[in-house]
């Protein structure tokens, strides 16, 4: 049955661009995602959401590396939150002055049950 649960969380995280992994204390789907923004300076904001079908506390991590002609810039962010029922928590947000053409970027955000790993996504370009 625990297996069946586990494909199943799978397979949601899967259809909204997360991975599921580890066995974990979390029994409703935990969502995450990655919104890309135009911030005010016209620069690049990335910012990590996550849902859940019950309250949770989890832990997150966001981290963003950029790559460019200008050199290479790093930034890791985490710390804890709750999520209410069925809405979006606001996790962070990592900001990137003006990406070029030839510049490349990876956005990544981990979501853990205590250690364990229940949901992640990540943009690249």
């Amino acid at each position: 049955m625990r297996a069946r649960f586990a494909a199943f969380l799978a397979g949601v995280a899967g259809l909204l661009g997360a991975t599921s992994a580890g066995a974990s204390t979390v029994t409703e789907p935990v969502k995450v995602w990655i919104a890309a923004e135009p911030d005010a300076a016209g620069g690049s904001l990335f910012v990590g959401y996550a849902s859940a079908d019950s309250a949770l506390t989890l832990r997150y991590e966001l981290v963003g590396e950029k790559r460019g002609s200008g050199g290479r810039s790093s930034v890791s962010q985490g710390g804890r939150v709750a999520v209410a029922p069925g809405l979006a928590a606001r996790l962070s947000q990592v900001s990137f002055g003006r990406l070029g053409e030839s510049d490349h970027y990876s956005i990544h955000l981990r979501v853990y049950d205590g250690e364990d790993l229940v949901a992640e996504t990540a943009l690249d370009k």
